[in-house]
């Protein structure tokens, strides 16, 4: 998750290391880490990897008390770690640690371009995000565990209109704020039509992540295509997932026009499912009600029903007097909604008369 973070230190300081050493590090830092967190959790490696990189570890709650931070004080990891140096980030991110690697390790194992570096220092870099709280770890789990299916799952729920993430799934209409549909991975997964009792049983080789990919009801390589495109070669298993599909039977072809009705459904299909639907309807009222207040409540408008001309300072008055009284614009969207323009002008009367202008004209 950190990937090479030390820019000081030689690119070669940093062995890809065997499976054997890796897991015996990943153990020995696990227990390290649970003395000062509560939940350590390391997500599920990419299946068929010869060597691995960082050792990345998802933490949170302190257990001990530390005046309110969610993160164990970087000093206090670092000496626990062993660590020689350390890129410090507080709060809810990823604190990078460098651990010296040991003789012993390096002569009983096969580490990729060992002697390589100036000072013939290697380490392990150990990287250590810190989570929010229990649900936040799982779900980045969730979505950064078996390599690159977090951004295979993403490609799926994109060709459909919808954004699939670490921190759940959207739905997006621009220029409008995204709707959250749903944060539980397990929820979304059920949706996609998606066995979480397989996810959890695990996988070991990459046909085996791409087969249960293909278990969901909106995977098709008709109309999945449109990513197969923008992959990047260094992102190994996502690019050999990508060719893997373009080589897969497909349906008959379908037209643009079918694969955005199909997107459509799907996203309208969404809505329902998660009980959004609503949701958003109310917020499109609440966009054009605030258009239809941003055209008749102005200072012309009210000066107009009130007959103050242009005395705007009592045009202001009156105004103020009216979105203090019924809970600002959006109050006054509401009004609007139920009543229309001339619930709004009531109001504005109302004000008037409050305020005595009726009487001193």
């Amino acid at each position: 998750m950190g990937g090479s973070a030390f820019k000081s230190l030689a690119s070669t300081a940093f062995p890809r290391l065997p499976p054997q050493l890796y897991h015996e590090q990943k153990a020995r830092f696990t227990r390290v880490i649970q003395d000062h967190y509560v939940e350590v959790a390391v997500p599920s490696e990419a299946p068929e990897k010869e060597t691995h990189g960082d050792i990345d570890y998802l933490v949170c709650t302190p257990r001990v008390p530390t005046s309110g931070a969610v993160n164990v004080p970087h000093e206090t990891i670092k000496d626990a770690l062993g660590a020689a140096h350390v890129i410090p980030m507080e709060g809810n991110r990823t604190s990078n640690f460098a651990v010296p690697i040991s003789q012993a390790e390096r002569q009983t194992s096969a580490l990729s371009g060992d002697g390589d570096c100036e000072d013939d220092v290697k380490y392990y870099q150990v990287d250590i995000h810190v989570c929010n709280d229990s649900e936040e770890l799982k779900r980045i789990f969730f979505f950064h565990s078996y390599g690159d299916l977090g951004m295979i799952l993403g490609l799926v729920a994109q060709n459909v209109g919808l954004a699939w993430g670490t921190n759940g799934l959207k739905y997006s209409h621009p220029p409008h704020p995204a709707i959250i549909l749903c944060t539980s991975h397990d929820e979304i997964a059920a949706f996609f039509g998606l066995s979480m009792e397989r996810w959890n049983a695990g996988f070991k080789t990459r046909a085996e992540v791409f087969e249960w990919v293909r278990t969901s009801r909106f995977f098709d390589p008709s109309y999945f295509q449109s990513g197969l495109q923008k992959v990047k070669q260094d992102r190994a298993m996502y690019f050999q997932f990508t060719k893997w599909a373009d080589g897969l039977e497909r349906e008959l072809p379908m037209s643009k026009e079918d694969i955005l009705r199909r997107r459509e459904q799907v996203r309208q299909e969404a809505l329902v499912y998660f009980n959004k639907k609503d949701e958003l309807e109310a917020y499109y009222r609440l966009i054009k009600n605030r258009q239809l207040l941003k055209e008749s409540f102005t200072g012309h408008t009210v000066s107009a029903w009130t007959g103050l001309g242009e005395h705007w300072r009592a045009v202001k008055q009156v105004m103020d007097t009216v979105r203090n009284a019924h809970g600002g614009d959006e109050g006054l969207a509401g009004i609007i909604e139920e009543e229309g323009e001339e619930g709004v002008r009531k109001r504005v009367m109302d004000a008037y008369n409050s305020l005595g202008f009726a009487t001193a004209n």
